[in-house]
């Protein structure tokens, strides 16, 4: 028995395959729920011993599965993308396949991943099928294009590829863009204003240059691209004149010398004083554009937590709810929901049909919950409800209502003057939270729950503690 004592960090396990190490020594991989992939060397079955964590870290925790093609590429399927993990030397190089990539969903089925005979990989997720063959994997050596998007001077639009700037002007604006059209969250830029700056900066994911105040002169911004292969563009210019003010030209300062003489002081007040005024502007439009900009990535944090068919909570919100204050112990009861045969009912009435079933179930959910509960879409037809100082006893209570209240309720077919009904099943467990471990536990016995309800007839409720061992 593999347990505690041969040293595994995790013993929800979904996957195991044997895969020989570089020397030829058998490995077992194991794909858990929440410590990703775990190694055992079994060259000694009776001793099996537990690798180091070396492998470079998953994009989830959650590993479904490793699989080995003939050229010792190693696939792990996760919750978040598809892991690649290609041998180097003494190592492995990582490279994550995600939506970004062409997969139809992030998120992979447990047990649905297969290598055929031409080393191709499949792999089954919540939104289909998809393959991936290495050997139609073209290594991108072409440098990309790198195009001037606009020019801007005090926040009005400059038409052309220079810049002529008043000497009243405040601001010089200057956007790019590298056209790689294929991850384009990883390219990088940098540039150096010649005539002001002595090199270039450092490579970032910035695709634009502001000035303030510019002295008087000639200056040409040498921009540079270089995406996600690390392909470097050719260069990008963009010459610069910012005209100089009547008492900076050659004549004035000659006819002028004296009158600077006894000026001078005046004129340094003068300038710190507007200086000071242009620093506070900026410092208020800098201080403007943070504030929108932090209500922004608020607004898509929220959004990134709720589901959009619905208007639920969605997984990610539910999981990381449960796996909160770990250190804090604290009692919850879990409802699991399914709605009963959703794939005939989506057959027979339609899609439409379906999604308006769904949004019922989901407004009865709501409807029906405590003001504090948590409800979430589980995924596809499966809901789940999170009461955070509630016991078995009570959620049973509370999945029973809901269930007589889905089943008495009229579900209308878009496009007809038909009514139907649908019925739920409901898996009901409580626990004490204290850890990761007793969250992944909690899910667990409420989904055996729901699937003994769905056993018995479908359209009831059953509650882990109940159940027969």
């Amino acid at each position: 028995m593999l347990g505690r004592d041969a040293g595994l960090p995790d013993l929800d396990l979904l996957g195991a395959t044997l895969i020989e190490s570089a020397v030829g020594s058998p490995v077992l991989w194991l794909g858990t729920i929440s410590a990703g992939i775990v190694r055992l060397d079994v060259a000694d079955p009776r001793h099996p011993r537990v690798l180091a964590d070396d492998l470079p870290p998953p994009p989830d925790s959650t590993a479904y599965s490793a699989l080995s093609d003939h050229d010792g590429r190693v696939y792990i399927c996760t919750n978040n993308g598809v892991q690649l993990l290609v041998p180097q030397s003494n190592r492995y190089a990582s490279r994550v396949f995600t939506r970004s990539d062409g997969m139809v969903h992030d998120e992979c089925n447990r047990g649905a991943q297969f290598i055929d005979a031409h080393d191709r990989y499949w792999a089954g997720t919540l939104g289909g099928l998809t393959v991936y063959d290495p050997k139609r994997a073209v290594q991108d050596t072409q440098p990309k294009a790198l195009e001037l998007i606009g020019l801007r001077v005090d926040d009005r639009a400059v038409e052309g590829t220079s810049l002529r700037v008043a000497p009243t002007a405040h601001e010089i604006a200057i956007d790019y863009s590298l056209l790689s059209w294929q991850r384009e969250g990883e390219s990088r830029y940098r540039s150096q204003l010649v005539g002001y700056e002595e090199s270039p900066g450092e490579w970032t994911a910035q695709s634009s240059r502001t000035f303030n105040a510019l002295p008087p002169g000639r200056y040409r911004l040498r921009i540079e691209g270089r995406d996600y292969a690390g392909n470097v563009s050719a260069p990008l210019d963009v010459a610069i004149e910012v005209e100089a003010r009547w008492w900076q030209e050659a004549w004035a300062r000659v006819a002028g010398a004296a009158a600077l003489v006894l000026l001078g002081y005046a004129a340094v007040l003068w300038r710190v004083r507007a200086l000071k005024a242009q620093r506070r502007e900026l410092e208020l439009r800098v201080a403007s554009r943070t504030v929108e900009l932090n209500e922004a990535n608020a607004r898509l944090l929220e959004l990134s937590y709720v589901d959009a068919l619905t208007g639920l909570a969605n997984r990610r919100r539910l999981l990381e709810t449960l796996e909160r204050d770990p250190v804090r112990a604290r009692p919850c009861a879990l409802i699991l929901v399914d709605v009963d045969h959703f794939k005939a009912y989506n057959d027979r009435h339609g899609h439409p049909a379906g999604d308006e079933a769904l949004r019922a179930v989901a407004r009865t959910l709501r409807d029906g919950m405590p003001a504090d509960a948590l409800v979430a879409r589980y995924g596809g037809e499966e809901f789940a409800c999170l009461l955070e100082g509630a016991d078995a006893t009570t959620a049973v209570a509370l999945a029973e209502r809901i269930r007589a209240a889905v089943a008495a309720r009229d579900i209308a077919v878009p496009g007809t003057k038909q009514v139907r009904r649908v019925t739920i099943s409901a898996g009901v467990a409580s626990a004490i939270l204290a850890a990761a471990a007793d969250a992944h536990a909690l899910l667990r016995n409420a989904d055996i729950a729901l699937y003994q309800a769905k056993r018995e007839g479908r359209d009831r409720v059953r509650s882990a503690d109940d159940r027969v061992p």
